[in-house]
């Protein structure tokens, strides 16, 4: 274990780290209720609903410090 007047030369390492995340939502154009309108949705082609990307490949890093739990 380094003694206290070595802390200063440790890298802190990392308490969270999180790589690639994304995340899609399908926002539909019309609501469906029946059985009917869902099995026609499927063999008509069309997309029926809307893509949004909230998140695209975000990187974060956050170090442990005395606030993050160790």
């Amino acid at each position: 274990m380094p003694s206290i007047s070595n802390k200063k030369n440790i890298m802190p390492k990392d308490a969270i780290v999180i790589h690639n995340v994304s995340k899609t939502f399908r926002i539909p154009h019309e609501r469906k209720t029946t059985l009917f309108e869902h099995l026609t949705g499927l063999f008509d082609g069309k997309k029926g609903y809307e893509e949004f990307e909230a998140l695209k490949n975000i990187n974060f890093t956050r170090k442990i410090s005395i606030c993050t739990a160790q």
